[in-house]
């Protein structure tokens, strides 16, 4: 068991090395997919993860990194906003369905 740990922490540093050295869209990208596989880990930990409401979080995330990349930082609070009044929607809609 610990030498599994090991290797596939020696191997996880090589990774999050190369990227950091080679920084730029490769260093972008690997933080999205780290960002979207932990926001999966937490919807499958509070056992949401094939609902509408991790789909809603995923979208949010997505499209914020997409803001980022292309350089759009300003419509990020307005996207956030946007954001935040469909989940509220959302929310409004599943709290009625409830008996």
């Amino acid at each position: 068991m610990f030498k599994e740990r090991l290797r596939s922490s020696v191997i996880l540093m090589a990774i999050t090395l190369l990227t950091v050295i080679l920084g730029g869209n490769v260093l972008f990208f690997t933080v999205l997919v780290i960002s979207l596989i932990g926001s999966m880990e937490w919807y499958r930990m509070l056992k949401i993860e094939r609902s509408s409401l991790s789909l809603m979080g995923v979208i949010a995330s997505v499209g914020y990194y997409v803001l980022l990349f292309l350089g759009k930082e300003q419509y990020s609070i307005p996207f956030f906003i946007g954001m935040f009044f469909c989940l509220m929607t959302l929310l409004i809609r599943i709290l009625r369905q409830r008996p």
